[in-house]
C-alpha cells in the first residue's frame, strides 16, 4: 500500500500541504512519482483514464509525461527511418547515374574548333552524387564571360572554391575531357547576352567573395520526394549555387525570364529537351541545341 496519507507524502513538495492526497497505491504503482503538478487534469479525465484517483489527480501527470516522450520517440523513428531511405535511394541512384551521350539532335565539336562566346552555358557530368540528388544527367553548370582580354572565362562557383570565380575556360575544359568518366557539353544562347552586362555581374560576384551553398539538395529532394513531403525552396540568404548563379547571371543581362526560381533550378534542367518551358528566354533571344564537346585524338 501506498505511505501517502493527506498532507504527509514526503515527496509531495507541497502538495500535501495544499490539502491534496494520492489514493492508496497511486504512488507505488507511479513509481513514488507524486510531485507538485503545473497542470493538474480533471477528474472526469482520470477516471476516463482509469486513475483511481478522485481528488488529488497528481499521478495523472507521471501519466501524460510518459505518453508525451512516447511520442516524441515514435516520431524521431519515423525521421530516421525516412532519412535512411533517402539517403539509401539517392546513393542507389548516383551509382546508376548514366553517362549522358549524343543523340540525334545533340551535335558534337571538336573543343579547340569552337570559339565559345559570352553566355555559352557550359555542362559538366562529374559528380554522380550531386547528379543522384539532382535527377539528371549533368552534375554542373557555368556560364562564359570574355572581358577586355578576350580570352573566355569560365564563371561558375562549386564547394571546392568556396566562392564565385572566373578562371581560363579552355585550361578547365581540357582537364576534364581527358579524364574518361567526364563528359562535357555546351548550350549557347542566341543572340549573345549584353558582354557588358554580364561581365558587370561577375565581377560584382567575385568582388563580394559570394560563398556557395550546399542548397541544391532542396530541390532534388522536392522532385523525388515533395509529392509526400513538401518543402520549401526559396531562399533567402546571400550564398547561391552552381545552376542558381548561371540564372542569376542570365537575369542580370535581361536574358531569362524574371519569373523564373533560379533555386529551383538544377544542373540537368540546362540539358533538358523541354528547355523552353522549363528555362524561358525574353525575346528575342533563344537556346541553341545541346552540344557535346571532345578532344582531338592524340594519335591523329
Amino acid at each position: 500500500m501506498c505511505a501517502c496519507t493527506r498532507g504527509s507524502c514526503p515527496r509531495a513538495e507541497g502538495v500535501g500541504a495544499a490539502g491534496t492526497a494520492s489514493a492508496p497505491g497511486t504512488c507505488a504503482s507511479f513509481g513514488g512519482a507524486c510531485r507538485r503538478a503545473s497542470f493538474t487534469p480533471s477528474p472526469s479525465t482520470c477516471r476516463r483514464m482509469g486513475n483511481p484517483c478522485a481528488r488529488s489527480h497528481v499521478s495523472c501527470l507521471r501519466l501524460f509525461e510518459v505518453g508525451y516522450q512516447n511520442s516524441a520517440m515514435d516520431e524521431t523513428t519515423v525521421v530516421l527511418i525516412l532519412t535512411m531511405f533517402a539517403v539509401g535511394y539517392v546513393m542507389v541512384r548516383a551509382l546508376h547515374v548514366p553517362r549522358p551521350v549524343p543523340g540525334k539532335k545533340h551535335p558534337t565539336r571538336l573543343a579547340e574548333d569552337v570559339q565559345f562566346r559570352p553566355g555559352d552555358v557550359i555542362l559538366f557530368h562529374s559528380n554522380p552524387w550531386i547528379q543522384g540528388v539532382a535527377d539528371g544527367e549533368w552534375s554542373h553548370v557555368g556560364i562564359v564571360v570574355v572581358g577586355n582580354s578576350k580570352e573566355p572565362k569560365l564563371f561558375d562557383i562549386t564547394g571546392g572554391n568556396q566562392f564565385a570565380a572566373a578562371k581560363p575556360f579552355m585550361p578547365i575544359l581540357e582537364k576534364e575531357l581527358m579524364q574518361g568518366d567526364r563528359v562535357v557539353a555546351f548550350r549557347r544562347v542566341s543572340p549573345a547576352p549584353p558582354t557588358k552586362l554580364l561581365c558587370h555581374f561577375a565581377r560584382d560576384c567575385v568582388r563580394k567573395k559570394m560563398p556557395y551553398e550546399h542548397v541544391y539538395w532542396r530541390a532534388g529532394f522536392v522532385r523525388l520526394f515533395g509529392w509526400a513531403f513538401p518543402l520549401d525552396t526559396r531562399h533567402g540568404g546571400i550564398g547561391a549555387m552552381c545552376s542558381s548563379l548561371v540564372c542569376d547571371s542570365l537575369k542580370a543581362c535581361g536574358v531569362l525570364d524574371a519569373k523564373v526560381e533560379s533555386f529551383e533550378v538544377l544542373p540537368p534542367d540546362f540539358g533538358s529537351g523541354d528547355i523552353n518551358s522549363r528555362l524561358p528566354l525574353r525575346p528575342p533571344y533563344r537556346w541553341g541545341p545541346l552540344t557535346f564537346l571532345r578532344m582531338r585524338d592524340p594519335s591523329f
